[in-house]
């Protein structure tokens, strides 16, 4: 050993010996600071945590292996369990550790280098009265702080923490709710989330992930930087996977419906931070929501509910993207919102109740405090501005099954799309929105406009509606009518209008193609037509109005018949009132309480009717009888039901093959029994098809005949007069044929007697009657009369011996017209077909024939004609340029009006027509208010019109080429018969010949 080794062992030695009792006393402290470190402190911490959970929460905590490591000041704990007051499980941990650090004296603040917790499990859960398992472990430890005791300033600064690595890994959240109808369970799990630098210094931020799974394999993830003080969080959430079966157990049983699938997915990217002021800004950007393969059905709470539950709503995918919110700036905004092939079914059972509308219970007010809760109401005054980009439904179906009509529907929606843009809650905002619906049963309707909802809702719309086919109505109008809707197409082009001051405007044009009703019990055709067309219409609810230009119906067609047991196929489409047999309650006489709003106004400029065709059967009569009207063709002058002018009717058609039938006169639609005068001419009707009603009448069969009718018919104020005059040619009657009931008439005698020499019967047949009498029959009135008729003549027959004098076929001598008119209708052509023949069987002789014309009758429908082709070519120049919003009864007015001022019927044009406007305008019965003035336009425009009519220039050679074409006609009808003819028909010279009848 050397020296110096041995120096410095004596120094060690040395300093042992002087500092040993220190070095001892130091191993003592550590000894003992360890032991207690190692032992007691776990068991205190054991003790004091177990009676404090005893004494403060009347629970109890269960510490497995508690280990604390002095040296490096970490705690541990292996396994630990909670059970709440009433000896149920609340919490079981696997293991916490806590490593806390001597920085801390440094820092002034409480800082640990970990703290983990591993392995939790939480059982939360709500008892059948709503009390949270958790809360009842709060209760006792949650006393209220008596106001004298509050510090005299309670915002003090939070307590300085730090933990560097703060982590909770694989931790499970139980959830039992018995409070709802059903019990609700769902795991959440496993639960991770890791923290570093979780602390409340000042201007020190962590980092934090957080991670938790649902047992429908749903995640919630966050992600981000956390900083407490000031508060400052900034991140991306995000929620994946499916979360729809814990949502819908708990709002199944309130809104009656059950989310069975799908999935959704929310992104997101934050930020929230506390201002100097205190104040909370918060940011919200790429919000991003998607629903996939998401199916609701019905739900059915009521045990005793056997209807099964229904799927409502398919919904493949539906997303909200570029969503933002600002606070406190209060914005919301979204980019796009976007549905794609969304399947809505609809059902509505026999009580009509539907099943997207939860039944109420009268008992249970709180779902009907949750239904009008969630109904969305506009608030004009939010503070919060909404706005959204763009919102596209494409390609949605709905379907309804109607099960409270009889047949039931099933109708709906084969496609909708619809697409707005830049909606938001600004005042005055107006939506670019198109829809295009496409239903099942074929067509489509298109709306293409602007919308706004504040203030006030604003709705301008171009609409189009192509080929909609109106079968589908059939279920909704058989409790209306026994009777078929076939078949029909609507079409519409128009513009729709809605606001405050006027609800609905809609305007433009409509046409109805191939429409067919039948009979649902017999199946006869009831009616129908090829088209029809409103011209230029304009509704409006705050005017009270409809216009239409003009109305034109092709092909319409009516089918009246008489089954074998004499019901009427009209009569019995009738509905019979479910409620006739209930005594209705005595109602007070409203004399007093008139509703004081406007009544409806409607005006039609014209209504044009071509080829119309009517079939009438009777099988109830012995021979059944059958007569058909075809190629019924006419117009009706202007229909307005403000005024008290009356439309005026022409129609024209045949009967059968030869038969003729003309309409004319005037009549009010609206209120036939107001005011009407109209006259029905029947012209060649073939007489033997009438045997069906002269046996059940007098029991004989008419062999031949032709019948000629003039119907006058005349209601004013519900009372009719009727001046029918019948004319009967080569009636020949055939044999008897018994039937009960009929009438012992000699009719061989009456027939002989009324004959003239040319072979017609002439009867004059008046009618008398009130329309609105219950016990008025048309029919019977007419037989009645005829009766007593033919009784009068067999009880004077020597006063009609005179109608025996004469010259045989006359008929044969005079070709009629109408006046104005030089074209044969197909009585006069079959007449001439029957001269022709005739002269066929007399080689020698020559016709002549010589046109005539009337000057008063001819010379007025000429001059009725001329003014209406002036006004028809002004008419037309008139649209041609017009923007087409003018109706035909302005135009027909303003043409009147010009060719007034153009005329020499007054010096002063101008003050006539003041003069007419005052003459036709009705003042208010108190004071001048020109606001109660009422003009009635048509009676004005009609007078405008007789006057012009009367003005037309009108020469005597325009009288003469009338005549001249009328002879010429009659000849090219007889050479159409028989051609060999040609020159045995010679024209003479035309004359005027005064005619008392209404032909010339």
């Amino acid at each position: 050993m050397s020296k110096a080794s041995l120096n410095i062992k004596l120094s060690i030695s040395g300093f042992v010996g002087e500092y040993r009792k220190y070095i001892l006393g130091a191993f003592v402290v550590v000894a003992v600071y360890a032991v207690l470190g190692f032992f007691l402190v776990p068991w205190l911490i054991n003790k004091t945590a177990v009676e404090s959970v005893r004494d403060n929460l009347d629970a109890r905590l269960v510490l497995g292996k508690v280990a604390v490591n002095p040296f490096v000041i970490s705690l541990r704990i292996e396994g630990l369990e909670l059970d709440d007051p009433a000896g149920d499980t609340f919490s079981r941990i696997d293991e916490i550790f806590v490593n806390f650090q001597l920085s801390s004296l440094f820092r002034w603040a409480w800082t640990f280098d970990e703290f983990h917790v591993k392995g939790s499990e939480f059982f939360l859960a709500r008892d059948d009265a709503g009390t949270l398992n958790l809360a009842t472990l709060l209760a006792r430890d949650s006393e209220p702080i008596e106001d004298d005791k509050l510090p005299e300033n309670a915002e003090s600064p939070p307590i300085r923490l730090l933990i560097f690595d703060f982590a909770i890994r694989e931790s499970v959240v139980h959830w039992n709710d018995r409070f709802p109808p059903e019990p609700v369970e769902s795991r959440f799990g496993p639960i991770n989330i890791e923290i570093q630098e979780l602390n409340t210094l000042p201007q020190r931020a962590g980092q934090q992930a957080v991670i938790i799974t649902t047992d429908t394999q749903g995640t919630l993830s966050w992600s981000g930087s956390l900083q407490l003080n000031p508060l400052i969080s900034v991140g991306r959430a995000s929620i994946k996977g499916s979360h729809f079966p814990l949502t819908s157990a708990y709002l199944r049983h309130q809104s009656g419906f059950d989310i069975v699938e799908g999935t959704a997915d929310v992104e997101l990217d934050y930020s929230v931070a506390t201002a100097a002021d205190g104040s909370i800004r918060a940011a919200v950007d790429n919000f991003e929501l998607t629903f996939r393969n998401v199916l609701v059905r019905t739900f059915s709470p009521q045990a005793d509910d056997d209807s099964p539950d229904r799927d409502v709503l398919r919904l493949p995918a539906m997303g909200i993207s570029g969503g933002a919110l600002r606070w406190p700036e209060q914005t919301v905004s979204i980019t796009s919102l976007a549905l794609d092939d969304a399947a809505l079914s609809l059902f509505r059972d026999e009580s009509g109740q539907l099943n997207v509308i939860p039944r109420q219970d009268a008992e249970d007010p709180e779902l009907a405090v949750a239904i009008d809760a969630a109904s969305p109401v506009a608030d004009s005054e939010s503070d919060w501005k909404i706005s959204l980009d763009n919102l596209s439904v494409n390609r949605m179906t709905i379907g309804l099954e109607d099960q409270s009509v009889v047949p039931f529907a099933d109708i709906g929606l084969e496609s909708l799309d619809l697409k707005v843009s830049g909606i938001s809650n600004e005042p005055g905002d107006a939506f670019l929105t198109e829809l295009t619906l496409v239903p099942r049963t074929g067509g489509t309707v298109s709306l293409n406009g602007t919308m706004s909802v504040l203030p006030d809702p604003i709705v301008e719309f171009d609409l189009t509606i192509d080929n909609l086919e109106l079968a589908a109505a059939h279920p909704y109008m058989k409790p209306l009518a026994d009777v078929n809707l076939d078949s029909g197409a609507l079409n519409l082009t128009g513009h729709l209008q809605s606001s405050t001051e006027n609800p609905f405007s809609l305007s433009g044009d409509l046409s109805i193609v191939d429409f067919l009703v039948t009979e649902t019990d017999e199946g006869s055709r009831l009616g129908s037509w090829s088209r029809f067309d409103a011209r230029s219409f304009a509704i409006s609810s705050a005017g009270q109005s409809l216009e239409i230009s003009e109305i034109e119906i092709l092909r319409p067609y009516g089918d009246v018949l008489i089954a074998e047991d004499g019901s009427v196929n009209l009569g019995r489409i009738e509905k019979a009132d479910d409620n006739e047999a209930v005594d209705e309650e005595p109602v007070a006489d409203d004399a007093e309480t008139e509703s004081t709003e406007p009544e409806f106004a409607v005006t039609v400029g014209r209504v044009v009717i071509t080829e119309a065709a009517a079939d009438f059967a009777d099988l109830s009569l012995p021979l059944p009888f059958k007569a058909k009207i075809a190629n019924l063709s006419g117009d009706m002058s202007t229909i307005a039901t403000a005024s008290s002018e009356p439309s005026t009717v022409a129609l024209e058609g045949t009967v059968d093959e030869f038969g003729f039938v003309r309409i004319s006169g005037t009549v009010t639609p609206f209120d036939t029994l107001r005011n009407t005068d109209l006259k029905v001419t029947f012209q060649n009707v073939e007489m033997p098809k009438f045997s069906a009603y002269t046996i059940p009448f007098a029991g004989r069969e008419i062999a031949t005949g032709k019948l000629d009718l003039d119907l006058g018919y005349k209601v004013t104020a519900g009372e009719l007069v009727g001046e029918n005059s019948i004319i009967l040619r080569d009636l020949e009657l055939g044999e008897k044929v018994p039937h009960p009931g009929a009438m012992s008439l000699p009719l061989g005698l009456a027939v002989a007697l009324l004959k003239d020499t040319e072979g017609k019967i002439d009867i004059d047949l008046p009618v008398r009657g009130n329309v609105g009498d219950p016990e008025f029959r048309y029919g019977g009135v007419v037989l009645k009369a005829l009766a007593n008729l033919i009784i009068k003549i067999v009880a004077s027959p020597f006063a009609l011996l005179g109608n025996l004098l004469g010259v045989e076929a006359s008929e044969l001598e005079y070709i009629s017209f109408f006046y104005g008119r030089a074209d044969l209708t197909p009585p006069e052509i079959e007449r001439a077909g029957k001269l022709a023949e005739a002269l066929s069987l007399r080689p020698e002789l020559v016709l002549e024939i010589r046109g005539v014309f009337d000057r008063e009758a001819d010379g007025l429908a000429l001059k009725t004609a001329r003014l209406d082709a002036i006004i028809e070519e002004r008419i037309a120049a008139m649209t041609s340029v017009d923007t087409g919003q003018a109706m035909y009864a302005q135009h027909q007015k303003d043409v009147l009006e010009q060719l007034f001022t153009e005329s020499n019927l007054t010096v002063d044009p101008a003050a006539a027509l003041d003069e007419l406007r005052f003459r036709f305008t009705t003042g208010a019965v108190e004071g001048d208010d020109a606001a109660d003035e009422r003009f009635d336009d048509l009676a004005y425009t009609n007078e405008l019109r007789s006057q012009l009519i009367e003005a037309q220039p009108l020469t005597e050679a325009e009288l003469l080429t009338l005549a001249s074409a009328r002879a010429a006609n009659t000849r090219a009808a007889i050479l159409q018969a028989i051609a060999e003819l040609e020159g045995r028909i010679l024209l003479g010279r035309s004359h005027a010949e005064a005619e008392d009848s209404g032909d010339a």
